[in-house]
């Protein structure tokens, strides 16, 4: 992840924020509803357009493939 898209990223959350502010009022929602909702649609769950610096952090896979398999072995 370059600066560049730190900044971009940056940029997309700051206008999904001012963007959900008056969509909040419009639809008489809490802001908190559409900011998850926009975080949703725009995170890598959603179409992908903000992305997780983090993927890979914690746990590596093979240890949780290694848990999912001790969970089978229990059931």
């Amino acid at each position: 992840m370059t600066a560049q898209d730190v900044i971009r990223d940056a940029g997309l959350i700051l206008a999904a924020g001012l963007i959900a502010a008056p969509v909040a009022a419009l639809l008489r929602v809490p802001i908190m509803i559409i900011l998850l909702g926009f975080g949703i649609a725009l995170g890598p769950t959603g179409v992908g357009l903000i992305e997780n610096p983090w993927t890979g952090w914690g746990r590596s896979s093979s240890s949780r493939s290694a848990s999912l398999k001790l969970l089978r072995l229990r059931a």
